[in-house]
């Protein structure tokens, strides 16, 4: 329970301000927009239809803003926290994807913005309102057949720069990876996973670019082709890249089982992967 309320105090405590009610306490972390208006935002967010809706959270664009709301049946939310910890993925849950984007603010790490949490203690239910980033576009809208490889090194270099702040994103694909219309300053969005990192930053890497490339990418370019370019960035970029590269290869060209998954993360984060330390 020490361990939850860590957590739950670091939202609590990072917030500009809040607003408290019976049914909600909601906190914000913009100085650039008020209570009332993110309350607004939130309300707007029922009416409209959503972008993406499962058992576990529903996620609309409401104006300028992205709002992901639990889902979970009552009975399902009352019986578990709206927090979790593993020993492996860190906090987790909809509170833990709130602590893991805050981290990623305070610290620099290139991210959207966690503008506000709120929750109600009745219904047991979490919704967090982001910034929709609208000067950026995904590089899964990007890439195509002519400029795949050639913006896969532009990733690369970002991924690159990224585990240099020390936060390990565990959910690298080209669908959570925003760039400017020059191509210059990149962010990620989704921090549901999201770990310290407690090894290298080559080793980091090679862990990551293990599984960028996804049924996302199959098509536009090869697995050797690709292997090919991350071998060339090793080796350019890192003194260890013999042994980068053979984390990369054990994780490499195939369906990862869920040992597997674990295996990936325990190498990024030393089984120690309390991501607050990162601050």
């Amino acid at each position: 329970m020490a361990c939850m309320n860590k957590y739950k105090d670091f939202l609590v405590v990072n917030a500009c301000s809040c607003k408290r009610s019976l049914l909600s306490s909601t906190y914000l972390y913009s100085k650039e927009h008020s209570i009332d208006q993110i309350l607004a935002v939130i309300v707007d967010a029922k009416r409209v239809t959503p972008v993406q809706s499962s058992s576990l959270s529903r996620v609309a664009i409401a104006g300028g803003y992205v709002i992901k709301e639990d889902t979970r049946p009552a009975r399902r939310r009352f019986r578990s926290s709206s927090l979790g910890y593993s020993a492996v993925k860190g906090v987790q849950g909809l509170l833990g994807e709130a602590v893991n984007t805050r981290v990623a603010n305070t610290t620099g790490f290139p991210s959207h913005q966690l503008l506000a949490y709120q929750y109600q203690p009745l219904l047991r239910k979490t919704i967090l309102v982001f910034e929709k980033l609208e000067s950026c576009t995904s590089v899964l809208d990007l890439i195509n057949e002519d400029n795949a490889e050639g913006l896969l090194r532009v990733v690369f270099k970002f991924l690159h720069d990224c585990l240099g702040k020390g936060i390990f994103h565990g959910d690298c694909n080209i669908g959570n990876i925003f760039f400017d219309k020059d191509m210059k300053q990149g962010r990620f969005i989704d921090f549901e996973l999201a770990i310290k990192l407690n090894c290298t930053v080559g080793h980091g890497l090679a862990l990551q670019l293990a599984t960028l490339r996804d049924w996302r990418l199959e098509k536009l370019v090869s697995s050797d082709s690709y292997q090919e370019m991350v071998f060339s960035y090793l080796t350019d970029n890192f003194e260890n890249h013999v042994a980068c590269k053979e984390l990369f290869l054990k994780f490499y060209g195939r369906r990862l089982a869920s040992s597997d998954r674990a295996g990936r993360l325990m190498a990024v984060g030393q089984n120690n992967p309390d991501i607050l330390s990162a601050i």
